[in-house]
């Protein structure tokens, strides 16, 4: 499916939370040591990538559904994230039987977005007009840590 050019970083970006999906539900079964390093895989790559992905659809993405009369898409993303933070803080915890609930619903959150709110928002939004705000180039200095939202 091609997707709206102002969409395609997002969508891109989905594929690294498959692949951390799959791996945590995976480890779920795996031993301690290796639950403790998909754990720590998992929370780098929220660090890093995740959260900051989240809130730009949060601050741009959502808004302009939900101002354009889609709430209840909007509404359904939004509880997505927050079921998935409050998994990302059973897993800062070190508790493992968290790792396969986050897995799943890493999944059920990408296949959502992907099948339907970015067609909608395709149908509904002037994506063009909202390329910037969706693009999140990354400017901070290499030596800079990426933003720590760890309640985020």
């Amino acid at each position: 499916m091609k997707r709206a050019d102002a969409l395609i970083p997002l969508s891109r970006e989905h594929h690294v939370a498959l692949v951390l999906a799959r791996q945590a539900v995976t480890a779920a079964t795996d031993t301690a040591t290796q639950q403790t390093q998909v754990i720590e895989r998992t929370l780098n790559a929220w660090d890093q990538h995740i959260i900051d992905h989240l809130v730009t659809e949060e601050t741009s993405l959502l808004p302009a559904l939900e101002a354009a009369g889609e709430r209840a898409a909007a509404a359904t993303a939004r509880a997505q994230h927050a079921a998935l933070r409050a998994l990302i803080e059973r897993l800062r915890r070190r508790d493992a039987c968290a790792l396969a609930p986050w897995g799943e619903q890493m999944r059920e959150h990408v296949k959502f977005e992907e099948r339907s709110l970015f067609p909608l928002a395709e149908r509904s939004l002037d994506l063009t007009a909202m390329r910037d705000a969706l693009h999140r180039p990354d400017t901070r200095p290499a030596s800079q840590p990426p933003h720590n939202r760890r309640s985020s």
